[in-house]
């Protein structure tokens, strides 16, 4: 490093002074000859100024000499300036307040940088920044305790198998003896399928929550494997695969509690199904029979959770008898994916109500995916529906984005007094009329008699062209904050949530805005508007994310924790520059 000796100052202050050329002394006189014109007069002065101009060429090379002295010493300084800009920079690390954090709010912030969508690896910067840094990142097992395996970028990352292998091993026995979070993405016929998953499997006693997608092939030898799955609460599978197989490995996790499934319905593994309080299938390529993914839910206990997606946009769809499908699940939520035009054939609710008993269901939810039409309500089949399942005496939140009139909804309603959560949208796709509409909302405020439509209504949530006024909003909430005895509830408020679509901007007014803020500060209502989140990411799409070769995530960073993060690393300086966390 430069320091002030190699620079010399002595020798610049102590040089004598840079002595202007003398040939500036007659540039007046230069000036006045070239405004007039003037030649020399005679020889001897014209000798006279060309000795000038070989001597301003000596001069000009004096200048330049000194010029570079000056740009050399200019150049010391400027680089020994950044040096000690870097140490001042130092100074300001040892004094910043990240390196008083105790190691407790370090591994938070750690914890913090993962997400699941990061494309790389998120502990390996951290684990640089200094040594004291990278000793709590190898040595926290919380940080270890959630790894996203993709084997596709395994491909890309140029590193051998062996490796990789040795990575995820490490990554896995620096987790200890804590539960497991891991999202497994393998591909078709890949090399590394089973050498990845006899890694994974030395680790199985740990395992808390497991989302694999690949072919169920790849964990067929895990039948012979005598192992159990102590810690296993949530399952999630992807699968791609075509033909029948039998896996019955999941039947040691006697803790499943959630199960996801994806693919084929006759893929699906053995499983403890009356342990399972949440259920969710959706289908690949396109249900022909609907009769195997609406009777899984038989195998269900009573209270659980069943959501389907499936695509019935197929012309050559089998529907069950009716009915021959009885379930005791607590919630029913299907999404559906129809071809335009193909539902008025086919009737898919139709077929669907026709066919299912739900005698203990006090959710029910069906939708359909944003970007495909939406399917078309039938009434008589509903209420047939509706009566044998006993919907007036159990059901208690109803969600439709669905196709419906405002008559057929509220005739709907009268058979459901229980209701205290209602959804509704419109139909985003031209030519269907608006289903919330001023009308609407007058018919759902509340009145003291005995035709007050869902009177323990608690929270309502349409998504809408917002083709109704404000004021019948207005009346329509305000009316809904009066009858609520808070005996009932105990205080709560009265929540309200109005989505608008993409395809309609229209906002409320100021004067809307202060009444609704007036009945929020009074504790009477919570309420909420804006854009339809759905639109933005479609719910019945389950996100695997972006996993990486070996990474982790514990939660999702926000603005205020990335901040965090951020200025600890623009502060502590110190790093490991050939050293990683493997």
């Amino acid at each position: 490093m430069s320091t002030s000796a190699d620079i010399s100052f002595d020798s610049i202050c102590k040089c004598p002074p840079f002595q202007v050329s003398h040939l500036f002394a007659d540039e007046p006189r230069i000036l006045e000859m070239l405004r007039a014109n003037n030649a020399p007069a005679n020889n001897s002065e014209l000798a006279h100024f060309r000795g000038l101009v070989d001597e301003g060429r000596l001069e000009l090379a004096r200048y330049d000499a000194e010029v570079g002295r000056i740009e050399i010493i200019l150049d010391e300084l400027l680089l020994q300036r950044g040096s000690l800009a870097r140490h001042v920079d130092r100074y300001k690390s040892v004094v910043a307040p990240v390196r008083r954090l105790p190691p407790e709010l370090l591994i938070e912030i750690f914890g913090l940088c993962g997400h699941p969508c990061a494309a790389d690896l998120n502990l390996l910067p951290l684990s640089q920044v200094c040594s004291y840094w990278r000793r709590i990142a190898v040595g926290t097992p919380i940080l270890w305790s959630h790894i996203d395996l993709d084997v596709a970028l395994w491909r890309r990352s140029g590193l051998t198998s062996k490796t990789l292998l040795g990575r995820l091993d490490s990554s896995l026995q620096r987790g200890g003896s804590l539960p497991l979070t891991l999202q497994v993405d393998l591909q078709r016929d890949d090399p590394y399928d089973i050498s990845i998953v006899k890694t994974l499997v030395k680790h199985s006693a740990r395992w808390r929550y497991l989302s694999f997608s690949g072919e169920l092939e790849s964990l067929g030898f895990l039948t012979s494997v005598n192992v159990d799955l102590p810690l296993l609460e949530s399952l999630s599978i992807s699968d791609v695969g075509e033909f029948e197989v039998v896996l019955n490995f999941f039947e040691r996790a006697a803790g499943l509690r959630d199960f996801t499934f994806e693919g084929d319905v006759s893929r699906i593994p053995t499983i403890h199904w009356e342990h399972l309080q949440s259920f969710q299938y959706r289908d690949i390529g396109g249900v022909l029979d609907l009769s195997g993914p609406l009777s899984l839910m038989c195998r269900l206990s009573a209270g659980a959770k069943f959501c389907a997606v499936l695509d019935t946009s197929s012309t050559d769809i089998l529907f069950p008898d009716s009915p021959q499908i009885v379930s005791n699940v607590g919630s029913f939520s299907l999404a559906l994916h129809i071809q335009p035009f193909h539902d008025h054939i086919t009737g898919v609710l139709r077929e669907i109500f026709g066919a299912i008993t739900l005698p203990r269901v006090q959710h029910l939810t069906l939708h359909h995916q944003w970007y495909t039409p939406a399917p078309t309500w039938n009434q008589a089949s509903f209420f047939d529906f509706a009566s044998r399942s006993s919907l007036h005496t159990n059901l208690i939140q109803l969600d439709l984005r669905i196709i419906i009139s405002e008559d057929e909804l509220l005739q709907c309603l009268v058979v459901l007094p229980l209701l205290q959560h209602l959804t509704i949208a419109d139909s985003e796709h031209h030519g269907n009329p608006s289903l919330v509409t001023d009308h609407l909302l007058r018919r759902l405020a509340w009145i003291s008699d005995e035709n007050c439509l869902i009177p323990r209504l608690h929270s309502f949530t349409c998504t809408s062209l917002r083709t109704f006024t404000d004021e019948a909003l207005l009346e329509f909430l305000t009316s809904r904050l009066v009858p609520r005895p808070r005996s009932e509830d105990g205080g709560t408020p009265f929540h309200a949530t109005v989505w608008r679509l993409f395809t309609y901007s229209r906002e409320f007014s100021p004067w809307f805005h202060g009444r609704v803020h007036e009945l929020v500060k009074r504790g009477d209502l919570v309420f909420k508007d804006g854009l339809d989140p759905s639109q933005l990411v479609d719910p019945t799409l389950w996100n695997s994310g972006s996993p990486v070769p070996v990474s982790l995530h514990s939660r999702s960073p926000s603005t205020a924790s990335s901040e965090i993060v951020r200025r600890a690393l623009s502060t502590v300086t110190e790093r490991t520059e050939e050293e990683d966390i493997w």
